[in-house]
């Protein structure tokens, strides 16, 4: 009885995983292995894309970027020179040369003011502009600076 639940179970995690690949199948991202190679690569009307992070990912279009659900649905427009994968509910995107944070709806929430930006953790992202470094928080707020000697510009 218990080989019986434990194939069950198998066969189930099978099914879900062949959902997952469906949908991202559909959405025309494509498939990763480990190794960070495509098994699937993407085709039709995106350019590049990046992977699915909170239930969006980053698309490319004419040269810009913007974002789509899991069903391929587009949610925030392509018109980014540059964006980075949702984390905490914010995605870095590059307008004009400088990096900003934008939400799930495309509201910019943190302005085009930074040279360089990681994703959030735990509340906190490390920024870089001009001669500075330092933590930033969802809301844009500086909590440590630190100067460099070289510009990051």
């Amino acid at each position: 009885m218990k080989h019986r639940k434990i194939l069950w179970t198998v066969i189930g995690l099978g099914l879900v995983a062949a959902v997952v690949v469906t949908i991202v199948l559909i959405a025309g991202i494509g498939l990763k292995t480990i190794d960070n190679e495509y098994l699937y690569t993407l085709k039709g009307e995106w350019e590049g894309t990046k992977d699915f992070s909170e239930g969006l990912a980053a698309v490319k279009k004419d040269g810009k970027w913007g974002f789509i659900d899991t069903e391929g649905n587009v949610v925030i427009e392509p018109q980014y020179d540059g964006a980075n994968s949702f984390s905490e509910g914010l995605a870095a995107v590059q307008s004009g040369g400088k990096w900003g944070y934008i939400d799930k709806t495309g509201n910019l929430v943190i302005g085009f003011t930074l040279q360089s930006t990681v994703a959030f953790s735990e509340g906190l992202a490390i920024y870089g502009s001009g001669y500075y470094y330092g933590y930033i928080d969802t809301t844009g707020k500086i909590l440590f600076i630190e100067e460099v000697g070289d510009s990051l510009d």
